[in-house]
């Protein structure tokens, strides 16, 4: 069952960031192209995550729930800044994880009492907090465009299933010790609508998402929905810490990156 978890909260996050963009009187592709371009060079941003999964494992269903507060600011070249705070609720149990990055240090707070930091590189984490809030419109069979009360342009598009089903292969290389030399996943639809404002700024994204997989000889037939609000980009993101990072234990750096392969 873990395995069958941790691979459905790396999907979703994969796809969940790869999953939007915006633009005048142009068409919807020089628009949503043009918003993709912005999206590539934010250096900042503030955006709230929400996922819920429907799972049918061999007659039993199972619901699961999670959300993501990220906070993600570039310093430099050489150095950035993150806040992460995470929520799981399944079986009626609610687990709570803290990942912070600051001063070349990962903090993390497993939610149990237990807070620790070791040095990382960035690099090391970045996976988790990139902060492109487009995808190509590559992937896309059909994309439409129209407009709100607001004047934001609402984009709804489709994504092709062999294009993305190739996309998660390569996202997810590497999983293999999770679903087994024998698993699978395929993503059988999704589509989705972006909200843009007139400066070409991603405001929210939703995708649906009808997926199945195959995993330590289980067959798993789920559908995902995921929301991201982006609060602010650029100049507006300010990253929060909790006041007593320095009251983490240090620890060595293979087990805190052991302990996060692990969550």
């Amino acid at each position: 069952m873990k395995r069958i978890l941790a691979v459905l909260m790396s999907t979703a996050m994969v796809l969940s960031l790869a999953a939007c963009s915006q633009e005048t009187a142009k068409t919807p592709e020089e628009i949503y192209d043009e918003a993709l371009v912005k999206s590539m060079s934010l250096d900042a941003l503030d955006g709230d995550m929400e996922i819920a999964m429907d799972m049918d494992m061999g007659g039993m269903t199972l619901g699961m729930k999670m959300s993501a507060d990220m906070q993600i600011k570039k310093i430099s070249d050489t150095e950035s800044e993150m806040a992460m705070v995470m929520n799981t609720s399944i079986l009626g149990q609610e687990v709570v994880i803290e990942e912070y990055f600051k001063d070349g240090y990962l903090y993390m707070n497993d939610g149990a009492g237990t807070k620790v930091k070791a040095p990382f590189e960035y690099s090391e984490i970045a996976g988790q907090a990139t902060m492109n809030t487009a995808t190509s419109r590559d992937f896309m069979d059909k994309l439409e465009m129209t407009e709100d009360e607001n004047g934001n342009y609402v984009f709804n598009y489709t994504i092709a299933q062999d294009k993305m089903n190739e996309y998660l292969s390569d996202a997810l290389e590497g999983m293999d010790e999770l679903v087994g030399d024998t698993g699978s996943y395929t993503i059988g639809e999704m589509t989705g609508t972006c909200v843009i404002d007139k400066d070409y700024n991603v405001l929210s994204d939703k995708v649906h998402m009808v997926m199945n997989m195959t995993a330590e000889g289980q067959e798993v037939a789920m559908s995902v929905d995921v929301s991201i609000v982006y609060n602010a980009v650029g100049d507006a993101v300010t990253v929060s810490f909790p006041d007593d990072l320095d009251s983490y234990t240090e620890v060595d750096h293979d087990l805190l990156a052991g302990a996060l392969a692990a969550a």
